[in-house]
């Protein structure tokens, strides 16, 4: 018992303390919020003067776009060449294409028989030992390629 007597004088007598020089009345409120951009540009305009009010949807800075302008200007490119290959597809080869591939097949083919003879004549020519072996395996490296 004694020992709370004791604490409760021990209270009573700091509460009379009339040192206040460190005492702060009032209410702490903050008064800042953060809202951290989501891209790294340069700021180009401020429309709200710091202080004011603002309310639902009103822009309260401006970036720069030059570049996410370019990025979709870019994407909008892709898009057209990608619709371009599209409708080629769709339409099938022109004319002009067909003939040219066919041209190319025509010229392997032709190729490709004359590399046949030209081997053929090594390999007779190897076995009357009227040319080297080089000459034949250059004919045939010509004539599997």
């Amino acid at each position: 018992m004694f020992r709370k007597l004791i604490y409760l004088t021990l209270l009573v007598s700091t509460g009379c303390d009339s040192n206040t020089a460190n005492l702060a009345l009032g209410t702490l409120e903050r008064n800042r919020i953060a809202y951290p951009a989501t891209v790294n540009e340069v700021i180009v305009d401020l429309p709200v003067v710091a202080g004011n009010k603002v309310t639902k949807g009103t822009v309260i800075v401006r970036l720069d776009n030059t570049l996410q302008l370019a990025s979709v200007a870019k994407a909008e490119a892709e898009v057209e060449k990608a619709d371009a290959n599209l409708e080629k597809l769709r339409n099938g080869a022109r004319a002009e294409e067909v003939a040219v591939a066919g041209a190319k097949v025509a010229g392997a083919k032709a190729s490709l028989v004359e590399a046949e003879l030209s081997y053929s004549r090594a390999k007779k020519l190897i076995k009357e030992k009227l040319t080297s072996q080089a000459d034949v395996d250059q004919t045939l490296a010509l004539r599997d390629a």
